[in-house]
């Protein structure tokens, strides 16, 4: 995979790098939509059910700082291949007619998913030094892609499915197809290169990122930008409902905020390919994200509008934070604890998000205190994305 001599193995390398882009969401969106079937399936309480969601955000916060370790031990190759192999039986497993392996499965899902996450930014930093930004933008759109194919496939699949209630089980689990993909990918491009899987293993790094303010503010950039779109995923539908906004409608706005991500992911590949620096992006994210809320308090006639900036919002700034990892590192051994640090304490700041602005409204009971709150979280993210955007290296 690493053989980037000829245009055939760039494209191999590239169509590989996508496979494994496009499973990083899909496990975790075809959920919700299904989920009211999972809970009456299964004879969940509400308290269980937010913890198939919220399960996978906490194993993400507490494994990804150990990935980097992993990657020393076993490589690259041998790594993905572990976590797109685990990501597919944790599909399979959560979808198995007992309650108690929805939870094993879930667990299984987190840990891949956590494992691909931190590890992607070290592969394109090893073989597309020269392309980082567009490649990094590029497989963040194609991952926005699936994660909405999948969210939007999820009921029709379980309808067809026949199954009634059980229907979320084909629903969610079908797409262990691509987990398999990627996994085969990966075991015959290793082959063809000549070398097992897991060759060319990442040398021990003796940098620290925990020590280091550059590491910090591209932790807190990540952690603020992952928030406002949790926060906007989990409350924005109630908080338009408080302003009058039918509820079909919220949930079309919900659909204008994917394709904004979509847009925005694709569009930071372009700006990052054409622009020297990464400022002015940092600034035009803060931008869309806070002046859009504060519209939004005065015109929610034009909610549908304002949500999809924010999508445009959320999938720059998602883009771009992956992209940091690299940018911000001469070596892949280097990305990786960048990223461990980065996606590990952004996911404890990204699932704090929701929880807040859920405590806040429950006790002023109003949502006008949580939109300023969100601004204030566009602000945050306007000055950790200034700071790791300074053209330096932390090694």
């Amino acid at each position: 995979m690493v053989d980037m001599s000829t245009q055939r193995s760039f494209g191999l390398a590239l169509l590989g790098l996508f496979l494994l882009a496009a499973n990083l969401r899909m496990a975790l969106t075809s959920v919700a939509p299904v989920v009211s079937d999972i809970q009456a399936d299964l004879g969940l309480t509400g308290a269980q059910v937010s913890i198939v969601t919220s399960l996978p955000l906490l194993v993400f916060a507490i494994v990804s700082p150990l990935v980097p370790r992993l990657l020393v031990r076993w490589g690259i190759e041998r790594t993905l291949i572990a976590g797109t192999g685990l990501l597919a039986v944790g599909l399979i497993v959560r979808s198995l007619p007992a309650a108690a392996l929805l939870w094993v499965g879930t667990g299984f899902i987190g840990l891949a998913i956590a494992t691909l996450n931190v590890t992607l930014p070290a592969l394109v930093k090893r073989d597309f030094p020269d392309r980082i930004g567009f490649v990094t933008g590029t497989y963040a759109a194609v991952q926005a892609g699936f994660a909405a194919i999948a969210a939007g496939l999820a009921v029709p699949i379980s309808h067809a499915s026949g199954w009634g209630e059980a229907g979320w089980r084909l629903a969610t689990s079908v797409w262990c197809v691509m987990a398999l993909a990627a996994f085969a990918h990966l075991i015959i491009q290793g082959r063809r290169a000549g070398r097992e899987a897991g060759v060319g293993t990442v040398p021990s790094s003796s940098f620290n990122p925990w020590k280091h303010p550059l590491a910090w503010a591209i932790t807190g950039f990540m952690g603020f930008q992952s928030a406002m779109f949790y926060v906007i995923v989990a409350w924005m539908s109630s908080i338009e409902q408080s302003m009058g906004i039918s509820a079909g409608a919220a949930g079309v706005h919900q659909a204008f905020m994917n394709i904004g991500s979509l847009v925005g992911s694709f569009s930071c590949s372009v700006l990052l390919s054409r622009l020297r620096g990464q400022r002015a992006i940092v600034v035009a994210i803060a931008v869309m994200m806070g002046v859009p809320l504060i519209i939004l308090m005065h015109a929610p006639q034009i909610a549908g509008l304002l949500i999809f900036v924010e999508g445009i919002a959320c999938g720059l700034a998602f883009a771009l934070s992956l992209s940091l990892f690299a940018l911000r590192s001469r070596k892949p051994e280097t990305a990786a604890a960048l990223s461990g640090m980065g996606q590990g304490m952004g996911y404890v700041i990204a699932a704090s998000g929701p929880i807040l602005l859920g405590a806040v409204h429950d006790a002023t009971g109003q949502w006008t205190s949580g939109l300023w709150i969100m601004v204030a979280v566009s602000v945050l993210c306007l000055l950790c994305g200034l700071a790791a955007a300074k053209d330096t290296t932390v090694d």
